[in-house]
């Protein structure tokens, strides 16, 4: 393809050749269109069929560039190699997991053909139940298009972008403009905002309400994803990183506004939406959290939710995050406790009404952990970590017993407690 693409497609993938296949279908549909376009694929190293997938296509599309990392690294070092080996002027992000509108693909480039000041188009988009066939919902919170350009107040830019209501993730750029933002290895999702800041700047950047995205949150069926962002999926999304790179982003726009530092009358304000932004995606996170087994750092991020944006206090909306987050932080927390005791044999699980249920949920997501049946029979010098419900419970233990190592979820739970609810009724347990 010697002629400039009008538009490049590019796509980070890792170890997803099913997906991809059907991705690539799927985009093949930018071709009823009739335009220039080109797509660009980074293999983040894959161990599966990757490179025979895209081979395969590449064999009846000639608009198909691969390039393969020669080792795995970050989602963010993927998403680079895709973006810098695109050629057309102008270029959108693909997961290899979603797919295009093309009637928007193409609203949005006779929009940016017809106004060369727009720098980028950002575009809500649908989160799709791919298995079904039906939309969940969209993801703006915005009832107009919005328009932002270098002649308006750098502050007043900065607080759209943190303030969550349209975070700028889904756009088609001038490619030139993106690669003139100067991007440095940081967080994904503040790079989205740090680049439309940048974008914005530099001329003019619009937010759309017509999709040209779909985000298929839920696959079709026979098709399943190990990987977020073509990283594990333990990998922090929301970690320290992010709030430092969304620091530097405020220091540049209150530079720009002529300060060297947050004046007073603007710190709460700034505080709140750097907050705001920092949580936009936290029911995402707390949900791969879970889904990978990590409770605790799933009630870490919910209890920064609660310092600052509160939480209800609703008898059941309490009651459900007891059981769906703090009870299976508590048991994860035992498992870490028995792994790290030399002489400690197993959990013993004593005291509740349904103990079956937690001797599975540890059987299921730590099955390393031994499971005691009692604690008569230990060798000895050994003990055991004994799960109880209330201090009677281990007093009891205690008195009859030699001495074991103890989980007490009348005294434990609270930390790892999400609101403030005052004594848990632990007797259902």
């Amino acid at each position: 393809m010697s002629e400039q693409p009008l538009l490049s497609v590019f796509v980070p993938t890792y170890n997803r050749g099913k997906l991809l296949d059907l991705c690539l279908t799927r985009l093949a549909e930018l071709d009823t269109l009739g335009i220039n376009y080109e797509v660009v694929i980074s293999d983040n190293g894959s161990k599966d069929d990757t490179p025979e997938v895209v081979a395969e296509h590449a064999r009846s599309r000639d608009n198909i560039r691969y390039f393969r990392l020669p080792q795995t690294l970050n989602a963010f070092n993927n998403y680079i190699n895709a973006l810098s080996h695109t050629r057309g002027k102008y270029v959108t992000y693909l997961a290899d997991d979603d797919r295009l509108i093309p009637a928007g693909v193409e609203r949005y480039l006779a929009m940016l053909e017809s106004d060369p000041e727009l720098q980028a188009v950002f575009a809500d988009w649908i989160a799709y139940d791919d298995r079904n066939g039906c939309e969940l919902h969209r993801n703006f919170n915005i009832s107009e298009p919005l328009t932002f350009d270098k002649t308006q107040s750098s502050l007043d830019i900065l607080s759209v972008l943190l303030g969550g209501a349209s975070l700028p993730e889904i756009g088609i750029m001038r490619r030139e403009a993106v690669l003139g933002t100067t991007m440095f290895p940081c967080h994904l999702l503040a790079l989205a905002i740090w680049r439309a800041y940048r974008l914005a700047r530099m001329g003019r950047i619009r937010f759309e309400l017509e999709p040209f995205y779909i985000e298929n949150r839920i696959l079709k069926e026979g098709y399943a994803r190990d990987y977020w962002l073509n990283v594990d999926m333990q990998d922090d999304y929301f970690n320290q990183e992010l709030v430092t790179v969304l620091d530097n982003l405020i220091l540049f726009a209150i530079q720009d506004r002529g300060y060297n530092t947050v004046p007073d009358d603007l710190y709460q304000p700034l505080k709140r939406s750097l907050d705001a932004c920092i949580l936009a995606g936290r029911d995402v996170f707390v949900n791969r959290q879970i889904k990978a087994g990590q409770w605790r750092r799933a009630v870490e991020f919910r209890r920064r939710e609660q310092l600052w944006l509160g939480g209800s206090t609703d008898a059941g909306a309490v009651r459900h995050e007891l059981t769906r987050l703090s009870i299976p932080a508590l048991l994860e927390h035992t498992a870490g406790l028995q792994r790290s005791l030399s002489d400690a044999a197993g959990v013993f699980i004593y005291g509740f009404v349904h103990p079956d249920v937690m001797r599975r949920f540890l059987g299921q997501h730590f099955p390393d952990i031994p499971l005691l049946g009692g604690l008569d029979g230990l060798a000895p010098g050994t003990r055991a970590v004994v799960v109880v419900k209330t201090r009677a419970d281990a007093e009891m233990i205690k008195a009859a017993a030699a001495e074991h190592y103890f989980v007490i979820f009348e005294r434990d739970l609270d930390f790892y407690r999400i609101a403030r609810t005052g004594r848990v009724d632990l007797s259902q347990l």
